[in-house]
């Protein structure tokens, strides 16, 4: 993605998903009778801050494209004419971002199970 935008890492990417997955997780956590409402309002804190941030990651994509726009229709190109403004910030980047945690995530998993020390139990 783009270089310097907070949350557009792997790492902004991963809290993004668990922010937003928390809720499905609280949910079941409720229905089994382990939730409390100050657990409730922890979860969706966290979820309306992924929530503010992909807002504010497409805020900024949306106004670096108006920028790019204006500064190309400005110039006297004849193909400038047939442009039309876009977000800056696609979807082959975003794709890219979660192919990397993915991979880096089941690397992990992977490497985990591949070296777990095999329990001795004791009798």
């Amino acid at each position: 993605m783009v270089a310097g935008l907070p949350g557009t890492g792997i790492g902004g990417c991963f809290f993004l998903l668990t922010a937003l997955l928390m809720p499905v997780v609280e949910l079941w956590r409720t229905v089994q009778g382990r939730s409390s409402l100050k657990q409730w309002g922890f979860v969706l804190q966290y979820c309306g801050m992924a929530l503010g941030i992909m807002a504010a990651m497409w805020a900024t994509g949306w106004l670096i494209g108006q920028a790019l726009f204006a500064v190309v229709k400005a110039s006297t190109s004849p193909a400038a004419a047939a442009l039309e403004p876009r977000n800056f910030l696609g979807a082959p980047p975003v794709v890219f971002t979660l192919l990397t945690l993915t991979f880096v995530l089941l690397s992990v998993g992977g490497l985990r199970l591949a070296f777990a020390k095999k329990r001795v139990t004791t009798p």
